[in-house]
């Protein structure tokens, strides 16, 4: 039977007398119930590669996907008229395009017809060109990109790769990721 204690400090906390728990405590889950140690302080798992590293993924990705025959350049998305699923999965098994396909858009906003009709198929995904990425790229078989995707990806690479500052820009990103693990 669940019963609600008053504990100075902490509010209202729930007991169970069959077992001697307590909900919400603000030790809970500390090791001797105090204080963290100071090995256990850094368990996250978030990690950002530096800068020069992820545009040397994308550009190698890229040209895996073109030696592969995987990419396919198109105008752009308004040639699919109707925003049938069907039809959108006849167009890609007519044109061998695999079983999964990515379709980046040049703009940020893409055509309705494609998103209608990509919406309801799981291995077909719609996205932005500033979206593009390594995993997203490796998990789809194919990649079709419009003409106006291919020159907004094409400058923003060779700007990256060329950049004189992109080595300080990746250091000074460490400096303060090793900074704000200190605090």
């Amino acid at each position: 039977m669940n019963s609600l204690v008053k504990v100075q400090g902490h509010g209202l906390k729930k007991e169970l007398e069959e077992q001697d728990t307590r909900v919400n405590d603000l030790l809970f889950g500390y090791k001797e119930g105090k204080h963290m140690d100071q090995k256990d302080q850094k368990l996250f798992f978030f990690f950002m590669l530096p800068y020069q590293h992820r545009v040397n993924g994308l550009i190698h990705t890229l040209s895996v996907k073109f030696a592969q025959d995987d990419i396919i350049i198109v105008q752009n998305f308004d040639d699919l008229e109707s925003t049938d699923p069907e039809d959108l999965e006849d167009l890609i098994s007519e044109r061998g395009w695999g079983l999964s396909t990515l379709f980046v858009n040049g703009d940020s906003i893409a055509p309705e017809n494609i998103t209608a009709a990509s919406e309801s198929i799981l291995h077909v995904n719609v996205m932005p060109s500033f979206g593009l990425n390594v995993h997203s790229m490796l998990k789809h078989k194919t990649l079709v990109l419009t003409l106006d995707a291919v020159n907004l990806i094409e400058d923003k690479l060779l700007f990256a790769q060329r950049r004189s500052d992109a080595y300080s820009i990746s250091l000074k990103k460490k400096i303060k990721n090793q900074q704000a693990c200190y605090k």
